[in-house]
């Protein structure tokens, strides 16, 4: 994320902002919503793609800046964060 030109530090505070709009899930439970849903399954894709048996931090990212409506991806794309940057950034040495 760093090498992709993120701001860790906004990242955290958008994302601690964002939950604190969020409500919660009627009758208290924990459930999952459409968009996570998808991007669980557009993570378990991206790794599949990418030739690895396991998914990855990486692969989450991923499968995040790919869900259709996801707020994730508005939020990262704002700070400029792509899936094309973060494609890079895999393919570079290490």
């Amino acid at each position: 994320m760093k090498n992709a030109g993120a701001n860790l530090g906004r990242i955290q505070k958008d994302l601690k902002d964002l939950l604190k709009r969020e409500r919660s899930v009627e009758g208290g439970g924990v459930g999952l919503t459409p968009p996570v849903k998808e991007a669980i399954q557009m993570s378990i894709d991206e790794a599949r793609k990418l030739g690895s048996e396991e998914v990855l931090p990486e692969h989450v990212l991923l499968g995040l800046m790919r869900t259709r409506d996801g707020v994730a991806a508005g939020q990262l794309e704002d700070l400029g964060i792509t899936a094309e940057r973060i494609y890079m950034e895999l393919a570079r040495p290490r």
